[in-house]
């Protein structure tokens, strides 16, 4: 029912804008109707013209020197994105190198502390053990006839790097005794 409605009252206003097309509603549209050209003050529109073998040539050689500069273009780019990797390794091992050198010379530096630490025990104990004999040698009448049982202890030689301990020429007392030593 509704239906019916609807499409008669578009056939009515249909029917109503048929009959007053011919009359201007208002200045405006009465204006726009004078101003527009009719179909025979227009000028002939010309068809879409094809594109001519000429005009397609050069539109191809415009193309191909867009395509060598863009070419050219990438591989100054790959060329450039090559150098920043190489300069990119380079820095990174820089890196790791400047990252590893103080761990690995603290290491070697901590061996060669030990390895010294272990030789002055090693002279430490040694004068220690001649301290001793002297003065049991001191304590008992010095014999006649040399004995073969005592022999020295020659320490071994320190290389030039390191500084030589000065064996104390006088006996010394508890308190010159360094308490590492004891």
């Amino acid at each position: 029912m509704t239906r019916k409605r609807l499409s008669d009252l578009l056939r009515t206003e249909q029917q109503k804008n048929h009959t007053h097309a011919d009359e201007p509603l208002c200045e405006e549209t009465a204006v726009e109707e004078a101003t527009t050209p009719t179909k025979a003050q227009e000028p002939q529109r010309t068809t879409r013209r094809s594109a001519t073998k000429a005009d397609l040539e050069v539109t191809i050689a415009e193309l191909k020197v867009q395509l060598s500069e863009a070419q050219q273009a990438s591989a100054a780019y790959q060329q450039a994105s090559a150098q920043a990797r190489v300069r990119i390794e380079e820095l990174e091992r820089q890196l790791a190198a400047a990252h590893r050198t103080p761990a690995d010379s603290l290491h070697q530096l901590q061996a060669k502390l030990d390895a010294v630490q272990q030789e002055a025990l090693q002279l430490a104990q040694a004068n220690s053990r001649l301290l001793e004999e002297i003065k049991s040698l001191k304590q008992e009448p010095s014999p006649t006839k040399p004995t073969a049982a005592i022999r020295p202890v020659v320490p071994k030689p320190l290389p030039a790097s390191r500084p030589r301990l000065s064996v104390p020429t006088a006996e010394p007392t508890d308190a010159q005794i360094p308490d590492w030593m004891l």
